[in-house]
């Protein structure tokens, strides 16, 4: 381990979310799990939320620093909704945002504008993680 790892969290968002299915350590990549408000330990490969800064039991609230820019934001939903942890598209002209596709096995540009937070469906609005970048897709 780095004697003195780098920290530097002045600027992040920082949020609680509550421990599910098991007991997790500090410094952890985590999900959001079953809720809006409930974590558990990321799978290999799989998306992440954000880093645990405390270490907790289940049904423990613990701080957790979110991936990305570290701002959030409500946006309205368009059509083909939105899914909590899912990658968010702008999906018509009047700025709604939905559901990315699947990225990857394709040359079709994407343009990412962020991570959703919550799950909705059209014309509700939801947290959006603001994270801008170009993925491909089919």
């Amino acid at each position: 381990m780095a004697a003195r790892p780098a920290c530097r969290l002045s600027k992040a968002n920082i949020t609680s979310k509550s421990v599910v299915t098991a007991d997790v350590d500090q410094y952890r990549m985590v999900s959001l799990s079953t809720s809006d408000s409930q974590i558990a330990y990321t799978a290999a490969g799989g998306a992440a939320y954000g880093v645990t800064q405390e270490a907790g039991v289940v049904g423990k609230v613990i701080t957790v620093a979110v991936l990305g820019c570290g701002e959030t934001t409500r946006v309205k939903v368009g059509t083909g909704g939105a899914t909590r942890g899912g990658w968010a598209v702008v999906v018509d002209a009047d700025g709604r945002v939905a559901n990315a596709p699947a990225l990857g096995g394709g040359m079709v540009a994407r343009n990412i504008v962020g991570k959703f937070e919550e799950t909705g469906v059209a014309g509700d609005q939801v947290g959006l993680l603001l994270i801008a970048f170009t993925g491909a897709s089919a």
